[in-house]
């Protein structure tokens, strides 16, 4: 086996400001290569393509100690980057194996065209070449100094008035609101992209092209400043950050320009740009798990070359050795940090991309959503898992003896018994605590009080008085009608014993009946002056002001009686609904006590509820957003989900006072897998 020689326009660049390590330079691709001191040495011996039996002599007379496995790995990442000096016939096979690569991940490419992609870049060396000397004063120490204390300003000032900053914030969600924002954009990227240029003429970098790419269609502008390697590590982290805090100072400037400028189109302007600035920094450019300028900077400051895919590899290693048994045992420095950071920005990528969707799904064409839903799964999942299926299938074909495939088929348990078996899983609901028994307690018949009023709260047991009213004209009216009634009936004995009056008996005894039915009448007007209680409680009465004589009429509600026995009113939505029974166990959780109180589902409502005043509602607080009809005069509110209300009835009742708000916790089994399965066909279901 020869080991190949390094092409000869191959810099090889020594330890020196830009860090204690070695790198090469490929003029070619214009790429740069961190490398050991150990690699940097073996690498400068291969002048020759020598065998490699005879290569290992030269090293070991050299006094390198060098096993031929790990000259085998140095040739493997010569050959995939294209530092060997091609051989005859070399690069026709090369570009054989090429297009088969290219052939085979012809519908990857295609799939995740929408994640990522740019377009041709412009390169602009020779012109910032020129303007250098004109504008270098712009990165000097003094000017920095003197814009930066204006933006701090600006920064203190908004903090102080946040409150007038979050609602013209709310106020600009809006179609015109949204091209200024566009606009907005557009003016601040140019200015961070000239700031890193202009961070890069001032150390003498050479600025390689600028260029535009899109990210789930979301437009970047970047420029290519690979050229910083060789520049030392504070320099080259200047360089990464020069975008933001020139952002961050436009943004600054702007906010101190909007506290202090009259209302009109220029006010409106300096928020947008301060708008953009802080939220660019804060989401997109200071976020270092995408590969924007937070990311280049954390790989600065950990001075680790390409640390996503190092993250990457190093999940990798983890997952092959202790799943499977095969590979290496991961020894990376900083191993655990690679792996947290790998861990983190695959999450992330997944939340972003979804994220993204779900709002084209809901604000604009679903078809494209779930286009873009099905292109996500196979880019992010299915492909990656079934090359990294044949990688593992190759790698355990050459290690099956040391293949440690316990943790396999324990992880494939795992999985099915997530997805396929019936597991327990909770469901948790806002519930308020409500009196089991609630009556309103109004007045029947209008009257004056005779009895006397409670003016606090008072225990009432069955049959105990309530209140009880006076009504003179009632009792006028009534007594009219007993003396009406006893004159009837006189009447109607007389005319029975009199021949020639007999006869108009008939009409009497019709008079008589209507005197009947008006005295029972006012017997029941008169009973609804006496109010007593229908069943033990509490009376909680409604005016405390009130004394004997006070006049009440009819209708008036005067009071509330309510039971003892406490109970809970949750709410569900459709989706949770359809998960309870009735007589399932739950468990109620107070918010500032310790421990649950359990109970069973007594009643599930089979329509939405109409809700009343109640701490539950998102008006006083709580978690259900409603709203009421501006022309209805009920008191009642709409939800603006579909809510049905979940009666809960306790084991053992606690020593609390209704409305206090709780949590139900529903305790269930469901199949994941099928729930998924589910979820999805729905969807499709709905749109196709």
């Amino acid at each position: 086996m020869k080991i190949g020689m390094l092409r000869q326009d191959i810099e090889l660049i020594r330890p020196g400001v830009h860090g204690n390590y070695p790198m090469l330079f490929d003029p070619v691709s214009e790429g740069y290569f961190r490398i050991s001191p150990e690699t940097a040495l073996i690498i400068s011996k291969m002048d020759q393509p020598y065998e490699l039996e005879v290569f290992l002599e030269r090293l070991k007379a050299a006094g390198l100690e060098v096993s031929s496995a790990e000259v085998i790995e140095l040739v493997s990442f010569l050959q995939q980057n294209n530092l060997f000096a091609p051989e005859y016939g070399e690069f026709e096979r090369k570009k054989q194996m090429a297009e088969q690569v290219k052939k085979s991940t012809l519908l990857l490419r295609i799939a995740s065209v929408y994640m990522f992609f740019k377009l041709p870049p412009i390169h602009p060396d020779r012109f910032f070449r020129t303007i250098a000397p004109y504008v270098d004063f712009l990165a000097s120490r003094w000017f920095l100094i003197l814009v930066l204390i204006p933006a701090v300003l600006g920064y203190i000032l908004m903090i102080r008035d946040f409150s007038a900053v979050r609602s013209m914030f709310l106020d600009s969600l809006s179609w015109a609101g949204l091209a200024k924002y566009f606009v907005a954009i557009v003016g601040l990227k140019v200015i961070h992209e000239a700031s890193h240029s202009l961070a890069a003429m001032h150390f003498k970098c050479r600025v390689r092209a600028i260029g535009v790419s899109f990210i789930v269609f979301y437009p970047r502008i970047f420029t290519d400043t690979t050229d910083s390697w060789r520049l030392p590590l504070r320099q080259r982290t200047l360089i990464d950050c020069a975008g933001i805090i020139g952002e961050l100072i436009v943004g600054g400037i702007a906010a101190l320009l909007w506290c202090y400028l009259p209302p009109g189109p220029m006010k409106s302007t300096m928020f947008y740009i301060f708008a953009v600035s802080s939220l660019s920094t804060l989401l997109v450019n200071g976020n270092p798990l995408i590969r924007y300028d937070g990311y280049y900077i954390l790989c600065d400051l950990l001075n680790i070359e390409n640390l996503m895919g190092n993250s990457a590899d190093c999940l990798k290693r983890y997952w092959r050795y202790y799943f499977f048994g095969l590979g290496e045992k991961p020894s990376e420095p900083r191993r655990g940090l690679l792996l947290a950071f790998g861990i983190a920005s695959f999450l992330y990528r997944i939340v972003l991309y979804t994220s993204i969707i779900m709002i084209v799904y809901h604000s604009f064409i679903k078809v494209v959503a779930v286009i873009l839903l099905i292109l996500e799964v196979y880019t992010l999942a299915i492909f990656p898992l079934y090359r990294e299926i044949k990688t593992i299938r190759t790698m355990s074909k050459r290690a099956a003896a040391r293949a440690n495939w316990w943790w396999s088929i324990l992880t494939a348990a795992i999985v099915l018994v997530v997805l396929f078996f019936p597991l327990s899983w909770n469901i948790t609901l806002p519930g308020e605590i409500v009196a089991e028994k609630s009556e309103l307690i109004s007045i029947e018949e209008s009257g004056f009080l005779a009895s006397p009023w409670p003016k606090n709260t008072v225990r009432l047991k069955a049959g105990d008085l309530i209140y009880q009213l006076e009504n003179p004209m009632l009792e006028f009216n009534r007594q009219k009608v007993v003396w009406t009634h006893a004159f009837d009936n006189a009447l109607f004995e007389l005319q029975q014993l009199d021949r020639e009056t007999f006869s108009d008996s008939q009409v009497t005894e019709e008079k008589l009946k209507s005197d009947e039915l008006g005295l029972r009448e006012f017997r029941r007007r008169k009973g609804n002056l006496i109010r007593r209680a229908p069943a033990e409680g509490n009376f909680v009465p409604r005016r405390t002001d009130i004394s004997k004589g006070f006049f009440f009429p009819p209708g008036m509600v005067v009071g509330e009686l309510v039971s003892d026995t406490k109970m809970v009113y949750a709410y569900a939505t459709d989706q949770e609904v359809r998960k309870l029974r009735v007589n399932q166990r739950v468990e109620v959780i107070f918010p500032d006590r310790y421990g649950v109180e359990e109970g069973e589902i007594l009643a599930i409502a089979q329509i939405p509820a109409k809700l009343r005043n109640s701490p539950l509602l998102q008006n006083f607080g709580g978690p259900l957003p409603v709203y009421r009809d501006e022309n209805s005069l009920s008191p009642e509110y709409n939800s603006v989900m579909a809510l049905y209300r979940i009666e809960v009835r306790f084991d053992r009742q606690p020593e609390v006072m209704p409305g206090r708000t709780v949590r139900v916790k529903v305790l269930h089994k469901e199949v994941l897998g099928e729930e998924l399965y589910n979820l999805v066909m729905s969807v499709f279901r709905r749109e196709f």
